[in-house]
């Protein structure tokens, strides 16, 4: 299962690229100056280029080219956590929210940031607030879930997760996190099915196929255990040569890890 230090969602864009949509937030302004469009475009170039000082510098310009506006200080609060200032990044997710307080994406970045800094009470708080405010935000029950995770809630943050599918369904993250969680629990066959479903849709990352092979693996389907590693480590070579080191990013336990590396082992025999 994937954290929230990376992106999960699937997007026409390309997923790796960093984006920040400062223009597309401006275009949809009645009213806005030269300056600010001029602004918001370089933030975007900035952000998109991952030069945190330019995109910063473009922010700030944005929020003096438009007093009394909210978002700009949202977006500012994510350049700062690309730089890891958290307190600052934390000031302006609060400040955007005092200015504008049923602006949902603040709650949601607010509550990134502080589970980014261990304060997971205070995230699932924000998370919670988002909902409250936007029930059909698929992203804060996805970051919410995570939360509820790293506290061993596993009951909340599978109904999360489900929540997230629900909203998203094209998304194979939320089926991949509900599969892991269900694995996690011991429930090997819900694991499986549900991995089945996330590893029939487009653009369905690595760490899905690991996970499904490894609960094939268990269920003592070899033969499609090993397709579906292989097509992780196709993906993803570190699956074949570095299973520890990748593992340990999605939080696997060593259970996993021990019957990946028996996988490889199958997997270098029927080549």
């Amino acid at each position: 299962m994937t954290d929230t230090s990376q992106p999960e969602t699937q997007a026409s864009r390309d997923p790796d690229k960093p984006h920040l949509g400062a223009a597309a937030w401006l275009a949809s302004l009645d009213q806005k100056s030269d300056t600010q469009i001029n602004a918001a475009k370089r933030l975007d170039e900035a952000y998109a280029a991952e030069d945190w000082d330019a995109a910063l510098a473009a922010a700030s310009d944005l929020i003096d080219a438009g007093p009394g506006e909210a978002h700009p200080y949202l977006l500012r609060g994510m350049v700062y956590v690309q730089q890891t200032k958290m307190d600052e990044a934390l000031a302006d997710y609060s400040k955007a929210i005092e200015m504008q307080p049923d602006l949902v994406d603040a709650y949601v970045q607010r509550g990134r940031a502080r589970y980014g800094i261990e304060d997971t009470d205070g995230s699932i708080a924000d998370f919670k607030h988002a909902i409250k405010l936007n029930p059909q935000h698929a992203p804060a029950y996805l970051e919410r879930g995570y939360a509820f995770f790293s506290k061993g809630e596993l009951d909340a943050a599978l109904s999360d997760f489900k929540n997230y599918t629900r909203l998203a369904p094209d998304d194979p993250i939320g089926l991949n996190n509900q599969a892991f969680l269900l694995m996690w629990m011991g429930r090997t066959s819900a694991a499986e099915a549900t991995w089945s479903k996330a590893t029939r849709l487009p653009n369905t990352p690595h760490w899905a196929h690991a996970g499904h092979a490894i609960a094939l693996y268990r269920m003592k389907k070899r033969r499609q255990a090993i397709e579906q590693y292989r097509k992780a480590v196709e993906a993803e070579p570190r699956w074949r040569d570095k299973v520890e080191e990748v593992a340990e990013e999605y939080s696997w336990p060593q259970g996993m890890v021990d019957a990946a590396k028996e996988i490889v082992a199958r997997l270098d025999s029927s080549e």
